[in-house]
């Protein structure tokens, strides 16, 4: 979009405009200032679990994916690595431990799918046209295609495709009367805004944090910082 000014707009008013201007983005500046504290960290965090998983070691990789998808807003290619992450795992287990896996790992696609994700969403279409449930669902796999065909942010960056067999298995299985029912699914989805919070220190501490010992205190370790909500606005634009 582009602005011109003309000679009707008298010099008193494009310097109140521009004061305006300068103003609105100083204050965005400030906002995404304190959202950066700590970013450097959680970047660094996030490099490495991207070196883990470009190894093959997804499982150690999920780790730190885990404590920067905690933080919510702004963490959401954290959040689909990770579920791609336990989703591939789960596909080499078997019994409760892999439904167990590919429940955690569904959550975090669909939690990242959910607030606008591209890779996620094309995650998914992969993920339901699967047996990862057992069975095909051709109308979730069709829902999260539509979905993912109206997002503009799936060539923001890079352009992002769902892979051809799986795109294949879904126009060869999915019935006319599925992608109606798809396309009823897309049109009543809106996208979700998850919670943003600014950690102190940049992202949540380890599991484990240990606390000074005290006086009848034998044990001496606090409680784990677990996966609670809430993140950086910033958040992570590596892909």
């Amino acid at each position: 979009m582009s602005l011109r000014f003309g000679s009707s707009f008298p010099l008193p008013i494009l310097s109140i405009a521009a004061a305006l201007l300068v103003t609105a983005c100083a204050g965005d500046r400030g906002e995404r200032n304190r959202h950066h504290a700590g970013q450097a960290g959680g970047a660094d965090l996030y490099s490495h679990a991207m070196k883990l998983k470009r190894s093959g070691n997804c499982e150690a990789a999920e780790r730190p994916l885990a404590r920067l998808a905690a933080q919510g807003g702004g963490f959401e290619i954290a959040q689909y690595h990770l579920g791609d992450c336990m989703a591939h795992r789960s596909a080499d287990m078997a019994g409760p431990e892999r439904e167990l896996l590919m429940t955690q790992g569904l959550h975090w696609l669909e939690l990242a799918a959910g607030s606008g994700e591209p890779k996620a969403q094309a995650r998914l279409v992969e993920f339901y046209i699967g047996d990862h449930m057992g069975a095909p669902a051709p109308v979730q796999s069709a829902t999260w295609y539509l979905i993912f065909q109206d997002n503009p942010k799936r060539t923001f960056i890079e352009i992002v495709e769902v892979d051809p067999g799986p795109k294949d298995a879904l126009f060869r299985l999915a019935t006319e009367e599925d992608w109606k029912k798809a396309q009823a699914n897309a049109n009543a989805w809106s996208k979700v805004i998850q919670e943003v919070k600014v950690p102190d220190a940049g992202f949540p501490p380890d599991q484990t944090k240990k606390k000074p010992r005290g006086k009848g205190d034998g044990k001496g370790r606090g409680k784990g910082g677990g996966h609670g909500g809430g993140g950086m606005g910033s958040g992570l634009n590596h892909r």
